[in-house]
Formats: structure tokens, C-alpha cells, sequence
């Protein structure tokens, strides 16, 4: 606490607030040196230059120590790193400020001497320069002090406090935008009937859904959106996540991965107390640090809209990626009919493209089930070499992706077919060749697509792209 007062007294008496500084004195002092007193003896001071004022002038705490209740401060001003004097002195180190315990608070040391005087304000002669001749000059008008400058206001979404309102748009740290289009407060009835092994909420808890429409604005790489970024907070102070206050299965659960300009919706579920409420919806990437936590309000009568998104114009290739050889970055691919060379000694090469092959998936196995709404089954034929390594490797649908303009990144697992003709599927030594096909569940609004292909165990810079239009 006195390491803070020192500091504050400092800043005050740099910056000129001269009413601040004169905060800090003991009661006694301030009954025989009124206010008006000390700013024009300030004004004075100020006359003479004895006040160290101006740019580059800074207040320097070296030291701090506490006998009892006394405190010592060990402190100079700077001016661009030269000591500088303070009301005349020889040494600023005569001038390091001492304090003493009153009140509650830390308050600055006045000498005996000086509380002796009738008026520790009134001015000497030899202080204003007069002679005994010359009557006393006037003092200086009194300086108002220095007004110290507005904090500059946090924006809406940087603390639960004040979080974006209900209704707008959320902008992560992480390149994102996040509207909420939906909410079921009370979701326990729908999350039972998704599926058969959820269990209950626990005594006293029901299951909030909030649904979410999320866009990729801006990054260098692709970006995983999932349930895991979004937790929530409510008048109890409890920070629910999805992890540790699960619903179970839910339907339509958010999950994707994109590429700058793509766009994900679904929901995302918490079990909160039922007697929680006026919630606050936090977003935070997966690798996040201090600071990156950001908060709206919820309100199921004020929901947001896809179309508040921003629009994301198609992104200026980068002239460092364009450079790389083709398949190297997503923005240049290898041209379509090309050997697409991975990273893991193979080579891929593209013999069949079927754009809609959901008849061709459904006849293939009776259980197979149609595509959702919207989509349709996307079927690619490729042989594969393996070209040079130490020992053998599994080839499989797994080791590839797809991309469109949609941005959406495409997986088997993620958007399966279910069972397809003549799967890709191997294990080779060097010199051995797979073919088979790799089926894709995809936007039927999707089009232009590009093959991804990544190693089993792939790092950052593994994936190479081959055009399939």
C-alpha cells in the first residue's frame, strides 16, 4: 500500500496535479496551509522552474521500506534518464518523501519545523525576493490543476461486466464471429429424446441449448470450431462448460473445421442450475491465454442473424505462399490431372470423380443412410504409390480431406457415407501401389472442390492440395 501511495503521490506531482498531491498531507497541515494557500505557493514554484514539469519528466520509485508505521520512500525524477532537482534542492536524494501511518492510509511526513510555523504556506522574503523595503509581491493566480485524462472506455466483450449485447455479434481473438440465432432455455425434454443413453440432469439442473452460427473472418491456416470454445456464466457465478456440465448427445452439435471465409452452425449445450439465469455466453479459442476469454449476453427474445456476419471478400494471395511450389498451400494447389506428392513418400493420383454418388452409396448397403438435408455423397477414385520409405504404411480414406468454396474442411469420419464400393484401404512397402475410392457427405450448394492430403501422424506444413475442377 505505500509502494502505491509513493507511486500516486509521483504521478501527481509530474503530471502537475497539484490538488492530488495536496491530498496526501497529514489533516494537521492542511488546517494551518488551506488549499488556496498551497496552489499558489505551487503556482510560485512553478514561476521559478524549481517544479520538475514537461515532457520526458518521470517520477522513480527505487526503494520502499517499512519501520513500523513509518515508511520511507526512496525516490527521484528523471528527466530522459538525467536526475533532475525538485523545488531547488542540491540532491534530489534530500527530497525522497517520507511517510507515516494516519488514518487508515499512508500520508506524507511534515517536519516538526515546519508544523511550528504560524503558516507553513506564507512565503519568505528570500523565497519571493523581496527586501524588507518592498512589500510582498502578489502571489502567482492559482494554476487549476491538471484534469487527469479519461481512461479510454473497454469496448463491449471484454469482461462479463459488460458484455456485447444480446443479439449482436461476438469477435473472438481468434479470427471468428459468433452470433446466437437460438435458445432453449430449458432443453431437457429434446435431449432425452436425442438419444436413449442420456442420462437426466442432476437434482435441482436442467439443460440450456444455445445455437450458434460461426464464421472464420480472418487466420492463416484452418481453424476447428467446436463446442469446447463456448462456455457460460450466470448470476451464480459459475462458469458452466460442456465438458464438465455435459447434456450428453445432442442434436445438430456444433463441430467443424474451416478455412478463413467459412461459416458453421449448430449447437452447443450446458447443464446449468435452475436457478441460474441472465446468462453470459464466453467464447475462447482452444489455445488461449489471458485476456482472450470474450462475453454476450443472452436473451431468447433478442437473437442474432446470419446476415450480421461480416461478408469475407475472397482473400489476396499472398505472394510468400505463391511462391511455394504448387500443392504446397491451398491457394495453389496442384492443377487438376496432377501427382499430388505427399509429405509421407506416396504420390496421388486422381483417376474418378462421381459429383453426386448417393444412389451409387445407397444401393451399396442396405443400411446406409441418405444424406441430411442439403447435402448429397461426393465419391473420388485414387491410385497411390508409394514411392521411398524406411517401412511399410497404411493407406486409407483417412489420409484425405476436402475443401470447396464453402471453406467447410471435409472428413470421412466427420461427413461419412457409410459403407462404399472398393474403400481405400492398404498397407505398402516402397514400391507398392493402392486404388480405391474416398466418399465425402458435402454441401450440394459446395462446388469446386480441392483434395487434401495429410500423413497419419502429420505437424503444421504436411497437408498438400490437389484441384479436382
Amino acid at each position: 500500500m505505500l509502494e502505491k501511495t509513493a507511486q500516486i503521490v509521483g504521478e501527481a506531482i509530474t503530471n502537475g496535479d497539484w490538488l492530488a498531491f495536496y491530498s496526501f498531507f497529514p489533516e494537521a497541515y492542511k488546517a494551518k496551509c488551506p488549499s488556496d494557500d498551497f496552489l499558489g505557493l505551487m503556482a510560485f514554484a512553478q514561476t521559478l522552474g524549481a517544479v520538475p514539469q514537461g515532457d520526458g519528466i518521470v517520477y522513480v520509485l527505487d526503494d520502499v521500506s517499512i519501520d513500523g508505521n513509518n515508511g520511507i520512500v526512496s525516490s527521484h525524477f528523471e528527466k530522459y534518464g538525467v536526475e533532475v532537482d525538485f523545488f531547488g534542492s542540491q540532491s534530489p536524494e534530500d527530497n525522497d518523501p517520507d511517510f507515516v501511518w494516519q488514518d487508515g492510509q499512508w500520508k506524507m511526513y511534515v517536519s516538526a519545523e515546519i508544523m511550528a510555523e504560524d503558516n507553513p504556506c506564507e512565503l519568505s522574503e528570500a523565497e519571493t525576493g523581496a527586501t524588507p523595503d518592498e512589500p510582498t509581491p502578489t502571489l502567482a493566480p492559482t494554476v487549476p490543476p491538471t484534469a487527469t485524462p479519461a481512461p479510454t472506455p473497454i469496448p463491449p466483450g471484454m469482461t462479463p461486466d459488460n458484455p456485447v449485447a444480446a443479439g449482436g455479434v461476438l469477435q473472438g481473438t481468434d479470427g471468428t464471429e459468433t452470433v446466437v440465432t437460438g435458445i432453449i432455455e430449458d432443453a431437457t425434454s429434446m435431449v432425452l429424446e436425442t438419444n436413449l443413453f442420456n442420462e437426466s440432469p442432476e437434482m435441482g439442473n436442467h439443460f440450456y441449448l444455445v445455437t450458434v452460427a460461426v464464421r472464420y473472418v480472418a487466420g492463416a491456416d484452418s481453424l476447428t470450431i467446436a463446442e469446447s470454445n463456448y462456455s457460460l456464466l450466470g448470476d451464480n457465478k459459475v462458469v458452466y462448460t460442456p465438458f464438465e456440465h455435459t447434456c450428453g448427445v445432442i442434436p445438430d452439435e456444433l463441430g467443424a473445421e474451416l478455412f478463413p471465409g467459412g461459416q458453421a452452425e449448430g449447437n452447443v449445450c450446458f447443464q446449468v442450475e435452475s436457478d441460474d439465469a441472465n446468462f453470459v455466453l464466453i467464447h475462447e479459442p482452444f489455445w488461449s491465454f489471458d485476456g482472450e476469454r470474450r462475453f454476450l449476453s443472452l436473451d431468447a427474445k433478442k437473437l442474432g442473424s446470419i446476415s450480421d456476419l461480416s461478408d469475407v471478400a475472397p482473400a489476396t494471395p499472398d505472394p510468400a505462399t505463391m511462391s511455394l511450389p504448387p500443392g504446397e498451400a491451398l491457394a495453389n494447389p496442384v492443377p487438376s490431372g496432377g501427382i499430388l506428392q505427399g509429405t509421407d513418400g506416396t504420390e496421388t493420383v486422381v483417376t474418378g470423380i462421381l459429383e453426386d454418388a448417393t444412389s451409387l452409396v445407397l444401393e451399396t448397403n442396405q443400411f446406409n443412410e441418405p444424406p441430411e438435408t442439403g447435402s448429397k455423397f461426393y465419391l473420388v477414385t485414387v491410385t497411390v504409390d508409394y514411392v521411398s520409405g524406411a517401412d511399410s504404411r497404411t493407406i486409407a480414406e483417412s489420409n484425405y480431406s476436402l475443401v470447396g468454396d464453402n471453406r467447410i474442411v471435409y472428413t470421412p469420419f466427420e461427413h461419412p457415407c457409410g459403407v462404399i464400393p472398393d474403400e481405400l484401404g492398404a498397407e505398402l512397402f516402397p514400391g507398392g501401389q493402392a486404388a480405391g475410392n474416398i466418399c465425402f457427405q458435402v454441401a450440394s450448394d459446395d462446388g469446386n472442390f480441392i483434395l487434401i492430403h495429410e500423413p497419419f501422424l502429420s505437424f503444421d506444413g504436411e497437408r498438400r492440395f490437389l484441384s479436382l475442377e
